[in-house]
C-alpha cells in the first residue's frame, strides 16, 4: 500500500487549518484529514529557538497527490516556510485503505469491472490521470492515459 501516505501540515491558526482542510476534502484531494489542536511546537528559526502553539493535520491520500497538496497549501500558508511533509501508510485496515482510493478518485484492481454479459465501456476521471476499461465475456483490456505524458495499453483486469 505504499502509493497511500499520510501527509502533515502545520500551521499557526487551528481554525484556518481547519478551512483549508476541509476545502481539500471537498476537492477530492485526500479522503480524510485529523485536525489536533492545540500542538506546542519547538524549531529553529534564524538562529533562535522557537516555541509556539500550532495547529496540526494529518490527510491521509495517495503519494501521487503530494505536489497538488503541497502547491496548494504554500500558496496560501502564513508561514514563509510552511511544515508539510508526507509518511507512506505501509498496512493497514484494508477496508479503510480501499476507501482512501476510492475517495482520491484511483480505483484499485479489487474495484474494477470483472466481467459484464455485453462488452461495456467505463472511464474513470483522476485529475490529468484516466484510465478506460474494456470488458467483455472473458476478456478485459484497459487502456491508461497518464496526464498526457504517456499512453499504456493492455493493462490486465483480471477477468
Amino acid at each position: 500500500m505504499t502509493e497511500l501516505c499520510e501527509v502533515v501540515i502545520t500551521a499557526p491558526d487551528p481554525d484556518w487549518l481547519l478551512t483549508l482542510t476541509r476545502q481539500l476534502v471537498n476537492d477530492g484531494l485526500c479522503a480524510s484529514v485529523h485536525n489536533f489542536s492545540p500542538v506546542r511546537s519547538i524549531y529553529k528559526w534564524h538562529g533562535k529557538v522557537e516555541e509556539r502553539t500550532e495547529g496540526r493535520a494529518s490527510l491521509h491520500t495517495r503519494r501521487d497527490l503530494i505536489p497538488a497538496i503541497v502547491e496548494r497549501v504554500r500558496a496560501v500558508h502564513p508561514y514563509e516556510v510552511p511544515g508539510i511533509s508526507a509518511r507512506p501508510i505501509i498496512d493497514g485496515n484494508p477496508e479503510y485503505l480501499q476507501w482512501i482510493l476510492d475517495q482520491t478518485g484511483r480505483l484499485s484492481a479489487r474495484s474494477r469491472p470483472r466481467s459484464f454479459a455485453r462488452s461495456s465501456l467505463c472511464a474513470h476521471a483522476c485529475g490529468l490521470e484516466f484510465e478506460v476499461w474494456f470488458v467483455g465475456p472473458g476478456f478485459g483490456f484497459a487502456v491508461r492515459f497518464d496526464g498526457g505524458l504517456g499512453v499504456r495499453f493492455g493493462l490486465p483486469l483480471g477477468v
